[in-house]
């Protein structure tokens, strides 16, 4: 019994030196002051700088320029004939969403359903891809990622392609609501064994989804006048909670609209809608 009771007393023993050192704090970690020299550096914002400084302070950059004063003890890399450009931005990714296309459970990207404005993709991101090391090995260190699938797809996000969890990865969330306006004209394509959609059945297709977006809009407003009209709280809805931010300004939305008569309608939809902030998203 006294061989137990001695180790029990030895470990309350460490216990409590853990606890008192936790409790003073561990002496700060000085900032590493790294110096890349002798690069060609591209600042975007302003001119090239042949054989240029930069100066890196604590994992950030802290200066760039042609003379930057380098202090003695400061650990310098010599990167003479090489180029330095700033990160690159992926500006539509699913990222983080999506690993393997073909296999359906490794997609996050979409949901089932037209109308998903409440969807945050920052919260389905998977920050252990495989794919964001490739991804950065290419100098592309930060993402805005999409949402896809529906009419209302859901709100974007900012995301770093390095860190311990989605919530350390997030650089802004959210970025915008996500409205992909439906097909306008039939595109011939078949998928599976059913036959081509005519033109009368995408025409109608259409009516129903705009339909239904413009009466979730208009529940959205109504929803707000209430909300301030009510001396006590209502009842949450996530849906038209997350339209909100669209409708008054805060959030922009970005529609998705690729050929001339979708991108024309969609544009026709949106102003109908009065939505204050709208980003055009085409490859057309």
């Amino acid at each position: 019994m006294s061989r137990r009771l001695s180790i029990r007393r030895c470990l309350a023993a460490l216990v409590l030196t853990a606890m008192a050192v936790l409790a003073g704090g561990l002496p700060p970690v000085a900032a590493e002051e790294i110096y890349l020299v002798g690069a060609t550096l591209h600042p975007v914002s302003g001119p090239v700088i042949p054989g240029g400084i930069l100066h890196v302070s604590d994992s950030r950059i802290a200066a760039v320029g042609a003379d930057l004063e380098v202090p003695q003890g400061a650990r310098v890399i010599d990167l003479a004939g090489k180029h330095l450009y700033p990160a690159f931005v992926h500006a539509a990714s699913v990222l983080g969403l999506t690993e393997v296309s073909a296999v359906a459970a490794t997609v996050d990207s979409s949901e089932s359903g037209d109308l998903n404005p409440e969807l945050a993709v920052e919260v389905a991101f998977h920050g252990d891809s495989r794919l964001l090391e490739a991804t950065r090995a290419a100098g592309v260190l930060y993402a805005h990622v999409l949402p896809r699938g529906g009419v209302l797809s859901g709100t974007s996000a900012v995301m770093r392609l390095e860190g311990w969890n989605w919530q350390d990865m997030v650089v802004e969330a959210p970025v915008g609501l996500h409205l992909r306006y439906p097909a306008v004209l039939a595109s011939g394509r078949s998928f599976g064994p059913r036959p081509p959609k005519t033109q009368s059945e995408v025409d109608e297709e259409r009516k129903e989804r705009v339909e239904a977006v413009e009466t979730l809009f208009e529940d959205a407003r109504a929803y707000a006048a209430a909300r301030l009209a009510s001396s006590r709280p209502l009842a949450y809805d996530a849906k038209l909670e997350a339209l909100l931010p669209a409708l008054d300004g805060r959030l922009p939305l970005f529609l998705h609209a690729e050929e001339k008569k979708q991108i024309e309608a969609g544009l026709d939809f949106v102003e109908k809608l009065e939505i204050p902030r709208v980003v055009l998203v085409s490859s057309a």
